[in-house]
Protein backbone atom coordinates (compact mmCIF):
# COMPACT_ATOMS: atom_id res chain seq x y z
CA UNK A 1 0.00 0.00 0.00
CA UNK A 2 2.79 2.51 0.75
CA UNK A 3 4.80 1.71 -2.40
CA UNK A 4 1.87 2.37 -4.01
CA UNK A 5 0.78 5.73 -2.58
CA UNK A 6 4.84 6.17 -3.30
CA UNK A 7 4.06 5.87 -6.71
CA UNK A 8 1.11 7.41 -6.95
CA UNK A 9 3.30 10.44 -5.93
CA UNK A 10 5.71 9.66 -8.00
CA UNK A 11 3.66 9.47 -11.14
CA UNK A 12 2.48 13.21 -10.40
CA UNK A 13 6.01 14.26 -9.91
CA UNK A 14 6.69 13.22 -13.34
CA UNK A 15 3.85 13.66 -15.40
CA UNK A 16 3.13 17.34 -14.03
CA UNK A 17 5.76 19.01 -16.11
CA UNK A 18 6.24 16.49 -19.01
CA UNK A 19 2.64 16.99 -20.00
CA UNK A 20 2.75 20.36 -20.18
CA UNK A 21 6.85 20.34 -21.64
CA UNK A 22 5.73 18.01 -24.14
CA UNK A 23 2.39 19.87 -25.42
CA UNK A 24 -0.04 17.51 -25.21
CA UNK A 25 -3.50 18.98 -25.00
CA UNK A 26 -4.52 21.52 -22.41
CA UNK A 27 -7.81 19.91 -21.12
CA UNK A 28 -8.80 19.15 -17.37
CA UNK A 29 -10.15 15.71 -18.48
CA UNK A 30 -7.19 14.50 -21.11
CA UNK A 31 -5.08 15.57 -18.44
CA UNK A 32 -6.48 13.32 -16.00
CA UNK A 33 -6.74 10.72 -18.21
CA UNK A 34 -3.15 10.88 -18.77
CA UNK A 35 -2.70 10.56 -15.02
CA UNK A 36 -5.01 7.86 -14.72
CA UNK A 37 -2.72 5.91 -17.35
CA UNK A 38 0.73 6.33 -16.02
CA UNK A 39 -0.61 5.56 -12.31
CA UNK A 40 -2.38 2.40 -14.23
CA UNK A 41 1.35 1.41 -15.84
CA UNK A 42 2.92 2.28 -13.02
CA UNK A 43 1.16 0.15 -10.82
CA UNK A 44 1.79 -2.78 -13.23
CA UNK A 45 5.23 -2.04 -13.23
CA UNK A 46 5.57 -2.62 -9.56
CA UNK A 47 3.54 -5.54 -9.52
CA UNK A 48 5.35 -7.60 -12.56
CA UNK A 49 8.41 -6.01 -10.33
CA UNK A 50 7.17 -7.91 -7.29
CA UNK A 51 5.83 -10.86 -8.84
CA UNK A 52 9.42 -11.49 -10.80
CA UNK A 53 11.68 -10.45 -7.73
CA UNK A 54 9.77 -13.26 -5.16
CA UNK A 55 10.77 -16.04 -7.37
CA UNK A 56 14.62 -14.69 -7.70
CA UNK A 57 17.27 -15.25 -5.51
CA UNK A 58 18.56 -12.12 -5.96
CA UNK A 59 18.63 -9.03 -7.74
CA UNK A 60 20.48 -9.71 -10.82
CA UNK A 61 18.47 -13.06 -11.60
CA UNK A 62 15.28 -10.59 -11.57
CA UNK A 63 16.40 -8.66 -13.33
CA UNK A 64 17.32 -11.65 -16.13
CA UNK A 65 13.56 -12.81 -15.54
CA UNK A 66 12.28 -9.65 -16.21
CA UNK A 67 13.70 -8.25 -19.44
CA UNK A 68 12.55 -11.71 -21.34
CA UNK A 69 9.12 -11.06 -20.08
CA UNK A 70 9.25 -7.49 -21.17
CA UNK A 71 10.88 -7.34 -24.53
CA UNK A 72 8.25 -9.50 -26.64
CA UNK A 73 5.83 -7.44 -24.83
CA UNK A 74 7.09 -4.15 -25.53
CA UNK A 75 8.14 -5.32 -29.44
CA UNK A 76 4.94 -6.49 -30.06
CA UNK A 77 2.87 -3.81 -28.86
CA UNK A 78 2.24 -2.34 -32.22
CA UNK A 79 4.47 0.58 -31.34
CA UNK A 80 7.94 -0.96 -32.42
CA UNK A 81 6.27 -3.30 -35.51
CA UNK A 82 2.68 -1.96 -36.55
CA UNK A 83 0.12 -4.89 -35.51
CA UNK A 84 -0.79 -5.46 -39.54
CA UNK A 85 3.71 -6.65 -40.18
CA UNK A 86 2.96 -8.59 -36.23
CA UNK A 87 3.34 -12.17 -37.97
CA UNK A 88 0.18 -14.18 -37.56
CA UNK A 89 1.78 -16.16 -34.62
CA UNK A 90 3.19 -13.51 -32.50
CA UNK A 91 -0.54 -11.64 -32.88
CA UNK A 92 -1.74 -13.05 -28.98
CA UNK A 93 1.09 -11.48 -27.86
CA UNK A 94 0.13 -8.10 -28.89
CA UNK A 95 -3.61 -9.40 -27.91
CA UNK A 96 -1.88 -10.05 -24.66
CA UNK A 97 0.56 -6.59 -24.21
CA UNK A 98 0.08 -4.49 -21.73
CA UNK A 99 1.94 -1.62 -23.44
CA UNK A 100 -0.16 -1.63 -26.58
CA UNK A 101 -3.23 -0.84 -23.88
CA UNK A 102 -1.57 2.08 -22.90
CA UNK A 103 -0.30 2.87 -26.27
CA UNK A 104 -3.45 2.93 -27.40
CA UNK A 105 -5.06 4.49 -24.67
CA UNK A 106 -2.70 8.23 -25.18
CA UNK A 107 -3.46 7.28 -28.31
CA UNK A 108 -7.04 7.71 -28.08
CA UNK A 109 -7.07 10.38 -25.20
CA UNK A 110 -4.22 12.93 -27.52
CA UNK A 111 -5.72 12.35 -30.87
CA UNK A 112 -9.70 12.69 -30.16
CA UNK A 113 -11.19 16.25 -30.66
CA UNK A 114 -7.39 17.20 -31.74
CA UNK A 115 -7.77 19.88 -34.75
CA UNK A 116 -3.99 20.04 -36.70
CA UNK A 117 -3.87 24.04 -37.52
CA UNK A 118 -1.19 24.05 -40.15
CA UNK A 119 -0.81 20.46 -41.41
CA UNK A 120 0.88 21.15 -44.90
CA UNK A 121 3.66 19.29 -45.82
CA UNK A 122 4.98 20.35 -49.66
CA UNK A 123 1.43 21.52 -50.00
CA UNK A 124 -0.37 18.16 -49.30
CA UNK A 125 -2.96 17.87 -46.49
CA UNK A 126 -3.03 14.83 -45.03
CA UNK A 127 -5.02 14.78 -41.70
CA UNK A 128 -7.21 17.63 -40.39
CA UNK A 129 -8.28 15.84 -36.99
CA UNK A 130 -6.91 13.70 -34.95
CA UNK A 131 -10.30 11.21 -35.31
CA UNK A 132 -9.06 10.81 -38.82
CA UNK A 133 -5.44 9.98 -38.23
CA UNK A 134 -6.74 7.54 -35.56
CA UNK A 135 -9.20 5.84 -38.13
CA UNK A 136 -6.11 5.38 -40.85
CA UNK A 137 -4.15 2.89 -37.94
CA UNK A 138 -7.51 1.30 -36.70
CA UNK A 139 -8.69 2.78 -33.72
CA UNK A 140 -11.87 4.58 -34.63
CA UNK A 141 -12.67 6.90 -31.56
CA UNK A 142 -16.25 5.75 -32.31
CA UNK A 143 -15.44 1.92 -31.48
CA UNK A 144 -12.63 2.71 -29.23
CA UNK A 145 -12.68 4.05 -25.94
CA UNK A 146 -10.12 5.33 -23.62
CA UNK A 147 -12.33 4.25 -20.72
CA UNK A 148 -12.31 0.42 -21.71
CA UNK A 149 -8.27 0.19 -22.08
CA UNK A 150 -8.19 1.75 -18.74
CA UNK A 151 -10.33 -0.87 -17.46
CA UNK A 152 -8.38 -3.21 -19.18
CA UNK A 153 -4.99 -1.74 -17.82
CA UNK A 154 -6.36 -1.77 -14.21
CA UNK A 155 -7.59 -5.41 -14.36
CA UNK A 156 -3.86 -6.17 -15.68
CA UNK A 157 -2.52 -4.22 -11.91
CA UNK A 158 -5.17 -5.72 -9.92
CA UNK A 159 -4.48 -9.58 -11.42
CA UNK A 160 -0.44 -8.85 -11.40
CA UNK A 161 -0.79 -7.48 -8.13
CA UNK A 162 -2.70 -10.76 -6.88
CA UNK A 163 -0.37 -13.08 -8.80
CA UNK A 164 2.44 -11.65 -6.80
CA UNK A 165 0.97 -12.18 -3.71
CA UNK A 166 0.52 -15.48 -4.26
CA UNK A 167 3.66 -16.48 -5.25
CA UNK A 168 4.75 -14.35 -1.71
CA UNK A 169 2.01 -16.32 0.20
CA UNK A 170 1.78 -19.81 -0.86
CA UNK A 171 4.89 -20.70 -3.26
CA UNK A 172 7.77 -18.44 -0.79
CA UNK A 173 7.20 -20.96 2.43
CA UNK A 174 9.88 -21.22 3.71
Amino acid sequence: LAKGLLGIVFVFAIVLPIYFMVGLQLNISKFLYFVSLMICMTCIGNALGVAVGATSADLISAQNKLMPTLAPLILFSGYVLPKDQIPKYFVWLYDISFFQYGINAMLLNQFTGLEFEDFNIFKLHIFKTGEQYLKTIGMDPDTHHIENYLGILAGYAVAITFMGYWIIKFILVV
